[in-house]
């Protein structure tokens, strides 16, 4: 176990070399959360290093998808939904916010069929994007039927999980970041929404502002890799 961490340690060094800027903008986003004096600092602190975490896996999963390298790509794939589950289970228990696992169900078929055609050199053909969209339809009409749909906020954060669900399973690299780049795109949206209807209410949070960053911080990322897919 600590060989292994050993080496996720070296991968996320030599993969911040060349993009410091990210944990510049954590840090920013950590000081924000101190600022925030709501809470259990400690509690909110570690939640919102988990989720930068989740999105730092996800950078570095795009980054040796951009790099052809699929088998480093496969082990960050598993570890941020290792990450986002581990969060989601954490809803669950705190908040009993039981409906966030359902898209956690979607997000595992991809690595599954990742682990499968890399690994094990087989292509499992019904795990396609026709099945994930299935699934996302079940997963919507779930949260109409439990009333969980009620603002903005909650219908970009359905649609994202679409987007990046059926991004994740695609095997053309094109349509696969292409798919990605518009989920982080409404995640994003979701997030400047929740900070500007605070900012017109007069009641900006200091930790809506830190989660915002997060996503645009993936988005920018992306943008900055989006060449190397469209030519």
């Amino acid at each position: 176990m600590l060989e292994i961490f050993k080496i996720l340690l070296k991968e996320i060094k030599i993969f911040a070399k060349s993009n410091w800027w990210i944990f510049v903008i954590f840090a920013l986003s950590l000081v924000m959360i101190y600022k925030t004096n709501t809470g259990n600092i400690f509690e909110i602190s570690l939640v919102f290093c988990m989720h930068f975490f989740g999105d730092l896996f996800v950078m570095m999963m795009a980054y040796y998808f951009s790099v052809k390298n699929n088998n480093k790509r496969l082990i960050f794939q598993i570890l941020q939904v290792f990450v986002f589950t581990s969060l989601w289970l954490y809803a669950w228990f705190s908040a009993w916010k039981w409906h966030y696992l359902f898209p956690q169900i979607v997000f595992i078929l991809p690595a599954i069929k990742l682990y499968f055609l890399e690994i094990k050199g087989k292509n499992i053909d019904y795990l396609n994007w026709k099945l994930s969209f299935i699934l996302n339809l079940l997963i919507i009409v779930v949260n109409y039927y439990l009333n969980l749909l009620t603002n903005i906020f909650s219908f970009i954060q359905i649609v994202w999980f679409v987007f990046f669900s059926i991004g994740l399973i695609l095997i053309n690299d094109k349509e696969k970041y292409l798919f990605s780049l518009v989920w982080i795109f409404f995640i994003s949206l979701g997030w400047l929404n929740v900070v500007i209807d605070s900012f017109l209410i007069s009641n900006i949070k200091w930790i809506d502002i830190s989660y915002t960053l997060l996503p645009i911080t993936v988005l920018v990322f992306y943008l900055k890799n989006l060449k190397k897919f469209i030519n």
